[in-house]
C-alpha cells in the first residue's frame, strides 16, 4: 500500500486491531505464541485445501468456546513442534498432529456438526481438521485434481447452506476460488 512503516510498526498496529491480525502480515504459515503477536514464520505448504464452512448461528462463538475449554483440551505444544518440523522439511504433517482444542467444545455447543468429519472422509478427504475456533473444517491434498474431486463430491452431498471452497496454499496464503 506504499505506507512508510517498518515491520515493527506494522506489527504494533496489527496487534492493536486484534490478537490474530499480526499472523496475516508474514505469510500463510507460522507458529504463533503468546497472545498471537509472537510469530515464527514457516515455509508455505504446497498443497490444496478443501474448506467446508457450515452456517453457524452461535452468538459470541469464540468467547463461548474459550469458556468451554478445559485442561484436557490443551497440550504442552509438542504436537505443534512436530508438525512445524515436518513443514520445515516441506512435508505435510501427519493428520494426528493437526488437532484443534476447540473441536470438543464446538461439537458440544453445536452437535449438528458431528457428521461433518465423516461426510468429508466419505467424499475422499484423507483427514479432517478444524480451522481456528470453527466451524470451518478442512483437509489438505497434494494434487489439485484430487482436491477438485473431493470438493465436487462434498458439494453434491452437503446441503447448500454449507459452503465448500477449494484453495491452493501459496506464499501469501489461501486464494479462495
Amino acid at each position: 500500500w506504499g505506507v512508510a512503516l517498518n515491520d515493527a510498526q506494522l506489527g504494533r498496529i496489527a496487534a492493536s486491531l486484534g490478537t490474530d491480525v499480526p499472523f496475516f502480515l508474514n505469510g500463510p504459515c507460522a507458529i504463533v505464541r503468546g497472545t498471537g503477536t509472537l510469530l515464527e514464520p514457516l515455509p508455505p505448504l504446497r498443497t490444496w485445501a478443501v474448506i467446508v464452512t457450515p452456517l453457524l448461528r452461535l452468538q459470541r462463538k469464540t468467547a463461548h468456546l474459550y469458556q468451554a475449554l478445559n485442561h484436557k483440551d490443551m497440550s504442552a505444544g509438542s504436537m505443534v513442534e512436530t508438525a512445524a518440523m515436518a513443514i520445515r522439511m516441506a512435508q505435510l504433517p501427519r493428520p494426528e498432529l493437526l488437532t484443534n482444542a476447540f473441536m470438543r467444545p464446538l461439537l458440544k455447543l453445536e452437535p449438528s456438526l458431528a457428521h461433518l468429519s465423516a461426510m468429508m472422509r466419505g467424499a475422499g478427504a484423507p483427514f479432517v481438521a478444524l480451522s481456528g475456533s470453527g466451524g470451518s473444517h478442512y483437509t489438505l491434498l497434494a494434487i489439485e485434481e484430487e482436491a477438485r474431486f473431493v470438493a465436487a463430491r462434498l458439494r453434491e452431498r452437503l446441503p447448500t447452506s454449507i459452503v465448500v471452497n477449494m484453495a491452493p496454499t501459496r506464499q501469501l496464503g489461501l486464494a479462495i476460488e
